[in-house]
């Protein structure tokens, strides 16, 4: 990797960090906020589900945008829409008001994550194996270490306004970043193409035949949803079940961020000489085990203990599908648009179907549900692995019988 390489990738892990660091702060803020307007179970998932629709709806145009015309200024347009709506918030005081502020920013966030997920494919050529997990874990370090910290402190009290304020900068702080480091070329993802949206939307859908590329979203899909319902619903059952203290929710995050950071940057030794199926299998238990503490916990320990194995098995999950993207071929921006895309879509599931159990059932019910969704893709999964083996078995049979 040359000078120019270095210097654009270490500018890009800092506005990954920063950007990191502004949602971890929303991580607290946002579902603490909703409860002090007095939301409920099906609200709450509302507000995280509104954020993933729009998500939805730019993020597929956004991609093509990125192809043709680079990612810098569509980083920049959408990461300052997003520090403004954020600073909106606070003024914000009926629920269904913070719905339509998170679906606007729903989309702003998502179109500047997306671009700084194809600026980091773009470099991906120049890195081996062990590096694939690089952008999500500085995005981590932020999301998960110094957002919730810094959150948790300001937080206290309900002072809302100042950690909305500081979030904002954090973005604004990327947006500098972009515009001081121009020449390092950070975003400037950008294929020849010719000038035809049909044919755009072609090789698009073209894409998904690369069973690399389905698998990753399939993960990133199911990954997204669960998280979202962690995030949605953390902070608001420890405090309104367990009588937790603010402070001490940002240091739950901060468990479940730690080891999912750790098993991103171990993922290598963690999965030498192991199959794709065996990972999964893996984090799928993980998980399973982590969020069934989360729903069945009735003291701060056993509560703690459950982020714990559910952070190891959601970096377990990413590490699997980071590792697959990098042998995906293919227009940046397209990928981008797709791997944002299925995030969107689990971001706008999970929350919602984890809302409806919460009202069903009880707000700390909300975590059987990434338990009963992981059940029955793991299902699935090893029913597929089976049939796979069952055929190959067959095949020898016939060679030999031959």
């Amino acid at each position: 990797m040359n000078t120019k390489d270095t210097q654009g990738l270490k500018s890009l892990l800092a506005i990954n960090f920063l950007s990191g660091s502004a949602s971890g702060i929303l991580l607290l803020a946002l579902p603490l906020y909703a409860l002090s307007l007095h939301a409920g179970a099906v609200e709450l998932g509302l507000i995280s589900g509104m954020a993933g629709v729009g998500r939805m709806l730019i993020i597929l145009p956004s991609g093509l945008w990125v192809d043709r015309n680079g990612t810098r200024w569509l980083f920049v347009g959408s990461t300052v829409l997003c520090a403004l709506l954020t600073l909106v918030v606070p003024w914000i005081d009926i629920p269904w008001q913070l719905m339509g502020i998170m679906f606007f920013q729903g989309m702003a966030q998502s179109v500047g994550f997306m671009t700084l997920q194809a600026g980091f494919l773009k470099r991906m050529r120049h890195l081996d194996a062990s590096q694939a997990g690089w952008q999500r874990s500085s995005t981590q370090l932020g999301f998960f270490l110094a957002g919730p910290l810094a959150g948790g402190y300001m937080l206290e009290g309900n002072r809302f306004v100042p950690a909305f304020i500081v979030t904002s900068a954090l973005f604004l702080a990327g947006v500098v970043i972009v515009l001081y480091r121009r020449s390092s070329g950070i975003l400037e993802v950008r294929e020849r193409l010719p000038p035809s949206s049909g044919s755009d939307f072609r090789r698009l859908f073209l894409l998904l035949g690369n069973s690399d590329l389905r698998f990753v979203l399939a993960i990133e899909l199911l990954g997204s949803a669960i998280f979202m319902i962690f995030r949605t619903f953390m902070a608001p059952v420890a405090i309104e079940a367990l009588k937790v203290p603010v402070q001490l929710v940002s240091w739950l995050v901060i468990t479940q961020g730690t080891m999912a950071m750790c098993t991103l940057f171990w993922g290598a030794r963690i999965t030498k000489n192991r199959s794709a199926v065996w990972c999964f299998c893996v984090a799928s238990l993980l998980v399973i085990a982590g969020t069934g503490l989360l729903a069945t916990a009735n003291g701060l320990f056993v509560f703690w203990l459950g982020t714990f194995f559910y952070g190891i098995g959601t970096g377990l999950l990413s590490y699997s599908s980071l590792t697959r993207l990098m042998q995906v071929e293919g227009e940046k921006g397209k990928i981008a648009a797709l791997f944002s895309l299925s995030i969107a879509i689990g971001n706008t599931i999970g929350p919602v179907g984890g809302g409806c159990a919460g009202e069903l059932l009880g707000l700390q019910a909300v975590f059987f549900t990434p338990v009963a969704l992981m059940l029955l893709v793991l299902a699935a999964v090893m029913w597929h692995a089976r049939r796979q083996n069952s055929e190959v078995i067959r095949q020898k049979t016939e060679k030999i019988s031959c």
